[in-house]
């Protein structure tokens, strides 16, 4: 039996999910920037991208 909140639910989980890759994006393009590896690939993958800008090299101050 089908509820009347189904969906609903998937609306908020799909906005939930655009959100945090939203999110993501900017937080790994940030990121990347702040280290100084920066490259438009950490902005675009979303939360792959946070992933490997967090262990990008940085390449100021070596």
């Amino acid at each position: 039996m089908h509820s009347w909140f189904r969906w609903p639910t998937a609306a908020l989980a799909l906005t939930m999910l655009v959100v945090c890759n939203l999110k993501c994006c900017a937080a790994g393009e940030q990121l990347s920037k702040a280290k100084g590896a920066y490259h438009p690939m950490y902005g675009s993958l979303g939360l792959l991208g946070l992933v490997l800008a967090v262990f990008a090299r940085p390449t100021r101050g070596a």
